[in-house]
């Protein structure tokens, strides 16, 4: 007989206008799930965006675990923020565990 997978855990990160599924994912199974808020802003007065994902600081909770990033693909703007968000944060932790591993 087969033995059922492992549940994995994941970090949950949620794009601009999908933080309300992040909370019910994590409401629905906390054991399994872990929303970390994350703010999708812009600067004052500019088009440059100022942006803050959850679980980084003070402790980096993200390291080292399975990610679920939810996206919104509603507009350009929107799509592009997250892409170079999720790009440069998560190659970062990349390099970071590569550059231990050495």
């Amino acid at each position: 007989m087969h033995s059922a997978p492992p549940r994995l855990r994941y970090e949950v990160i949620a794009g601009p206008r999908c933080e309300e599924t992040a909370q019910r994912l994590q409401a629905l199974e906390p054991s399994r799930f872990r929303y970390h808020v994350s703010t999708w802003e812009k600067f004052d007065g500019e088009e440059t965006d100022n942006i803050v994902l959850g679980g980084y600081t003070p402790v980096n909770l993200i390291r080292g675990r399975n990610i679920l990033f939810i996206a919104n693909f509603e507009n350009n703007d929107v799509t592009m923020q997250q892409v170079r968000t999720s790009l440069t944060n998560f190659l970062s932790l990349r390099l970071a565990r590569d550059t231990e591993s050495t």
